[in-house]
């Protein structure tokens, strides 16, 4: 069974909801992510890289990371906050760096 986080993303009146599953499945490619709004990056899902390192990554269709995630972990609780990098020019989430939250983890 899979564990679902739902981070919320914020810069300004700008706000995002990632929701990250962390699959059971040892794969690289079975850990995924979706946002809401869906327009809010170019793309409205990928994969989830790094998890071992002080940043995950959230790819799309491309390789490089869209969104960086510094300080969030498997062992991230609900609660627990930290700074992000968004590098999507396309989107309606601001390009810039955010700060997000753990609003969920089931």
């Amino acid at each position: 069974m899979a564990t679902i986080y739902k981070i919320g993303c914020k810069y300004g009146d700008s706000v995002m909801t990632l929701e990250i599953s962390d699959s059971i499945n040892p794969l690289p490619g079975s850990d995924t992510w979706t946002c809401e709004p869906a327009n809010s990056l170019s793309t409205h899902n990928g994969t989830i890289g790094s998890w071992g390192t002080s940043t995950t990554y959230l790819s799309g269709g491309m390789a490089a990371p869209i969104v960086e995630l510094h300080g969030f972990k498997k062992s991230t609780k609900v609660g627990d906050q930290g700074e992000g990098s968004n590098n999507d020019i396309e989107g309606k989430f601001p390009e810039c760096d955010f700060t997000w939250e753990c609003l969920e983890k089931n």
